[in-house]
């Protein structure tokens, strides 16, 4: 039998009944107060909390499920939670719950209900024999949230950016060493080229095999801190520019959002290009301003163009507009230290085709801007000379003012390779060193015009001398022709005298002659073209030339005294043999050589005009000048006509001898042809058309019956020998003369007896009175008397304005019998 417990184990176990029971009531307390505090939490949440078993009754809810449904507690404890959804909604959830009865594993699924997105979470309440007899269900309406991922994967999709996700592939060490896309959205495809499916999975250097390790380094430095970054920076895989942001969104992740600013580099580029160059012009327009020197102009173009394109080697000309010869007013070192070709040279002719050869003269043939930058390829090239530096790559343009070829800019050897923006930035160069250029021939050509007028000045002042001369040496050769000529009709042509008296006559027209040379050459006297034999005039001349030329120069001449006549002025045909034989005496120098002057008819026929293109069809007489002197290259060939161009040391030559020559010959309807070589001599060939053949003015004088008359003529002339004279030569051929010295004093005689007279003949250049104002005062006191106007020299007085106030003739002084008889006779009788 047990043995009973004493009072004080009954009392012990009492206590700790009573503690244990206080332990369950605060245990049971807490456990309601945590039940209630669960409830409370439960339906604090707006999410639907749901608790059922296996037939799906609803054991609990808390206030967020019954809120969304619209129920209250005791309408739904108890009921079917399918019972209060639409069927189709309720088909879905049942299986979800059923899949969870089923294995005891929750599952999370979504759905729409009237518009609403709800998020389940389904989990399994599981009993004591592992028997799933209860599930829990947390929905929460994520409504917002879809439609805020559907706002930002429209975004994600629409927006302009790029976008790219990547994870960081490691190798063994654990160094970054490439990246792999996990996503991109449509702006990347936009912005790179590359389509999604082409990209996502594969790493950047298998997709861009030359990707700089700039673009790993930036990224993976990102990924590895967490440090976001910004920046630009050239894609050469993708030859683009982009502005980009990197971020860390998870471990060893980077993403990207990029856009494409390769058009606004380029812009910017542009611009600081266009301010460069714009400041390179200024400055370069300040020194053309300032500085007059072509060839300092030219290293400062050549300087700036081989600044702006980066370029090696290059050259800057002037084209010259007589030979169109590129000259190159400076080059680089490509023709010193670094080139070694052999005759190197500093102007580029042109050829005989007009064209410039080879690849440098390609621009000035096309008048085209261009480069190239592999020139072995252009069809204009023809390689290099022996010893000439590579080159590699081309730029040149043809520098134009007013289509006018003015030079060239050329460049070689850029350390990158030519762009249309180094041809523009060239071509922008060239049309301000055409400026230059401009400026530069405008500045010749007013000191060649300077130059000009100071040799129009020295002959002004010639002019000038030589009219002074001749009327004075006129009136003397008038005295020494009048009486010569009255002394010959004294005497019989048996008389030896009478050819003394020949020679006189000769002299003395050579003497006229040359006073009328003088003033021909001062262009004081118009030409007067008349059918000439011109062998005497070109024989006077080469013995004139003679005895001016030194020692040591042989003159040999072949003239056909015979030759044809010519419609000539013998003034200027003995002026062209003075000059010509000038000019080769001084080519030959102190030297001395051989002067050749040979003058023949010639006949030219088509065939032979047509093997000669500086000769026309037809007859002629040749004059040809030739000497042994030091000749004369192309150039100055091309030029020695020119007026002032002389090839002569300042002070020795004008420039105006060849000029007047080409002049002479011009206005005599001839040819004139050049043939020189330097070190070779010279030769030049006139060809005069012929007219026939005639005799010389003597023998046509000793021919000639000369008219004579009975008429009453009053003479007038300051010169009282010449009044004797003139009385006299006019006596002889039967007229009745008054003399005077006076202008006025004849004015009065006349005004006197105005009809006592049929003829007027008068000095121009008298005291008181000019010839032409006496002239004027006669036909005021009588309209139909006729004047004959004579005059030594007068630079206001022609024969037009002669005839002009109402003189029916005009001639110059000394008067010759001949002259004088046959004008009197044609004006009287044209008074009948």
């Amino acid at each position: 039998m047990a043995e009973k417990p004493t009072y004080e184990e009954l009392e012990q176990r009492v206590k700790g009944l009573e503690k244990e029971v206080f332990r369950l009531k605060k245990s049971e307390e807490a456990l309601q107060e945590s039940e209630s505090t669960i409830k409370m939490l439960l339906n604090t949440t707006t999410d639907s909390v749901l608790l059922t078993d296996i037939e799906y009754t609803v054991i609990a809810m808390n206030q967020g499920g019954l809120k969304r449904l619209g129920l209250n507690l005791d309408e739904i404890i108890g009921r079917c939670i399918f019972d209060f959804l639409p069927s189709d909604v309720a088909e879905i959830r049942k299986a979800r719950l059923k899949e969870v009865f089923s294995s005891g594993k929750p599952v999370r699924f979504t759905d729409e209900r009237d518009g609403m997105h709800l998020d389940h979470s389904v989990y399994p309440v599981i009993n004591q024999q592992g028997e799933t007899e209860k599930v829990a269900v947390f929905a929460r309406d994520i409504t917002e949230q879809r439609k805020s991922e559907r706002d930002y994967r429209a975004l994600f999709d629409k927006m302009l950016d790029g976008f790219a996700l990547h994870e960081i592939i490691y190798d063994d060490k654990g160094k970054p060493v490439d990246h792999r896309f996990l996503a991109v959205n449509p702006g990347f495809e936009r912005l790179t080229g590359f389509a999604a499916s082409d990209i996502i999975g594969n790493t950047v250097l298998e997709i861009w095999p030359d990707t700089e390790p700039y673009w790993i380094d930036t990224y993976s430095k990102v990924a590895l801190t967490g440090e976001p970054t910004h920046f630009e920076n050239y894609a050469r895989a993708l030859n683009r520019h982009y502005e980009v942001t990197a971020y860390r969104p998870a471990k060893d992740q980077f993403a990207c959002i990029f856009k494409d600013v390769t058009e606004r580099r380029r812009t910017q580029e542009a611009l600081q290009w266009e301010l460069k160059v714009n400041a390179m012009l200024a400055e370069l327009s300040t020194e053309i301003i300032s500085c007059g020197d072509i060839e300092k102009i030219a290293n400062l173009v050549l300087n700036c163009a081989k600044e702006l394109t980066g370029s090696e080697h290059g050259y800057v000309t002037l084209i010259d507009l007589e030979t169109r010869d590129n000259i190159c007013l400076t080059l680089t070192e490509m023709l010193s230290h670094q080139c070694k070709i052999k005759n190197q040279r500093t102007a580029f002719p042109i050829g005989s085709d007009g064209k410039y050869c080879d690849l440098w003269g390609y621009a000035l043939n096309t008048l085209t801007p261009f480069y190239t930058n592999s020139p072995q390829n252009h069809p204009a090239s023809k390689g290099t000379p022996e010893g000439h530096i590579p080159v590699e790559n081309f730029l040149s343009v043809p520098v134009m003012f007013e289509s006018i070829q003015a030079g060239q800019i050329a460049l070689a050897n850029p350390a990158k390779a030519y762009t249309d923006k180094d041809l523009a930035a060239v071509d922008r160069l060239g049309e301000l060193y055409a400026i230059a250029i401009y400026r530069y021939r405008s500045d010749e050509d007013k000191r060649k015009l300077k130059n000009q007028l100071q040799q129009a000045q020295k002959m002004e002042a010639v002019g000038t001398l030589a009219g002074g001369i001749a009327h004075d040496f006129n009136n003397i050769l008038g005295v020494i022709t009048g009486c010569t000529e009255l002394s010959q009709h004294q005497i019989s042509k048996e008389n030896p005298a009478h050819n003394y008296l020949n020679e006189v006559l000769k002299a003395a027209y050579r003497a006229k002659d040359l006073v009328k040379q003088i003033l021909t050459f001062s262009r004081r006297k118009d030409q007067e073209l008349k059918p000439t034999v011109i062998s005497p005039f070109v024989k006077e001349a080469l013995k004139m030339l003679r005895s001016s030329l030194p020692a040591t120069i042989d003159l040999h001449q072949s003239i056909q005294t015979d030759a044809g006549l010519v419609m000539a002025d013998p003034i200027q045909i003995h002026q062209v043999i003075i000059n010509l034989g000038a000019n080769a005496a001084h080519a030959m120098g102190e030297k001395g050589g051989l002067l050749k002057v040979s003058l023949d008819d010639v006949d030219i026929d088509t065939q032979e005009a047509e093997n000669d293109p500086d000769s026309d069809p037809g007859s002629f007489v040749k004059l040809t000048v030739s000497d042994t002197g030091c000749g004369m290259n192309r150039e100055a060939i091309e030029r020695i006509f020119d007026p002032y161009f002389t090839t002569k040391p300042v002070g020795e030559g004008t420039g105006l001898g060849l000029a007047v020559i080409h002049g002479i010959v011009k206005i005599h309807g001839g040819v004139l042809n050049v043939h020189s070589e330097p070190g070779q001599g010279t030769t030049f060939s006139i060809l005069f058309p012929r007219i026939g053949q005639s005799k010389s003015r003597l023998e046509l004088e000793e021919t000639i019956a000369l008219p004579t008359g009975s008429e009453r003529i009053l003479f007038i002339d300051d010169e009282e020998v010449l009044v004797i004279v003139g009385q006299d030569m006019l006596r002889y051929f039967g007229y009745k003369v008054v003399g005077k010295t006076s202008s006025l004093e004849a004015l009065e005689v006349f005004r006197a007896h105005p009809d006592e007279f049929d003829l007027v003949i008068t000095d121009q250049t008298m005291p008181g009175m000019t010839g032409t104002k006496l002239a004027e005062e006669l036909i005021r006191i009588r309209q139909d008397i006729p004047i004959i106007l004579c005059t030594g020299y007068s630079q206001f007085i022609t024969p037009e304005k002669a005839k002009a106030k109402g003189i029916q003739e005009f001639l110059m002084k000394p008067l010759s019998s001949p002259d004088l008889a046959l004008t009197v006779r044609k004006i009287l009788d044209q008074q009948d």
